[in-house]
């Protein structure tokens, strides 16, 4: 079995990056419910237990689907508010979704989110001032930094295996830091990476290939595996957008969900909450 930490950012289909500016009126179609009670089943009988990451937006329009993901036994950590990538906010405005995201789970759950992700890995080098936030707001760890550039986020020169984020220099392990960092998966081959950490790139990488990595990079380390309940399910609405978005959004979510299946099946899946538990000595010893 690989080791592994599981997650799910939990947001509706219309927060994707490459359709959100191609909605229309008609396009007003909430799939959050309908594709997250699947995932939960699923969960349930691989005996699995994640970390959902979770929306102020849901979790104030949807408090019982959080109360049920709780009551699976599943982490409730924070993305965020409204979804605006960290380079969409400033300090200040960082600060009062944090607050504000926090008081309406903490509201549905009685606990404080322990666990922040930023919406779309936007934690990079021009907005590191998120890290100071977290820590003041009581984070404990953060798993945001996407250690490869890609088209639309990436920290290329971050580590790739957890350590304590700096909050000077998003790049180095601070010995003095309580904010863990866990940064998505990407696999070393030689002078490239190969990011194969879920989202699009697990519905875009073939499975066997999918599972090699994976083996790969558990070698050192744990897999930080995630993906979005939109993905997962095939009746999402089909926006009018160029090829290359729709291609990105739309590709293989018709078979993802088995795909998953096949891959909890070689996965020891843990939350973050577990994880950060469990390597404590290692990382902050």
């Amino acid at each position: 079995m690989i080791n592994s930490i599981i997650s799910v950012d939990l947001e509706d289909w219309d927060t994707s990056a490459y359709l959100r500016n191609y909605l229309s009126k008609n396009n007003n179609c909430p799939k959050i419910v309908d594709s997250t009670y699947p995932i939960l089943d699923l969960f349930a009988r691989k005996k699995v237990k994640a970390t959902f990451f979770v929306l102020g937006i849901i979790a104030e329009k949807y408090p019982d689907l959080i109360k049920e993901i709780f009551n699976h036994g599943h982490e409730i950590a924070s993305h965020g508010y409204s979804h605006n990538p960290l380079w969409g906010l400033n300090k200040e405005k960082f600060r009062k979704e944090i607050k504000k995201t926090n008081a309406i789970i903490e509201n549905i759950i009685k606990n404080k989110p322990r666990g922040f992700r930023a919406p779309y890995a936007s934690l990079d080098k021009k907005t590191f001032w998120a890290i100071d936030v977290l820590k003041e707001e009581g984070f404990r760890y953060d798993s945001s930094i996407f250690p490869m550039l890609t088209p639309l986020y990436g920290a290329p020169a971050a580590p790739v295996a957890p350590y304590k984020i700096s909050s000077e220099n998003i790049y180095t392990n601070d010995p003095e830091s309580g904010l863990l960092e866990v940064p998505f998966t990407v696999f070393n081959f030689g002078l490239f990476k190969i990011p194969c950490t879920g989202g699009f790139y697990g519905r875009v990488i073939p499975l066997f290939l999918l599972k090699y990595l994976f083996k790969r990079v558990s070698r050192d380390r744990y897999v930080n595996f995630y993906f979005h309940p939109w993905e997962t399910l095939p009746s999402i609405p089909r926006v009018k957008a160029p090829l290359f978005n729709k291609f990105v959004s739309y590709f293989n979510v018709d078979n993802y969900l088995d795909k998953i299946e096949q891959l909890l099946d070689c996965l020891k899946g843990v939350s973050f909450k577990d994880y950060s538990e469990l390597e404590a000595g290692k990382v902050f010893g």
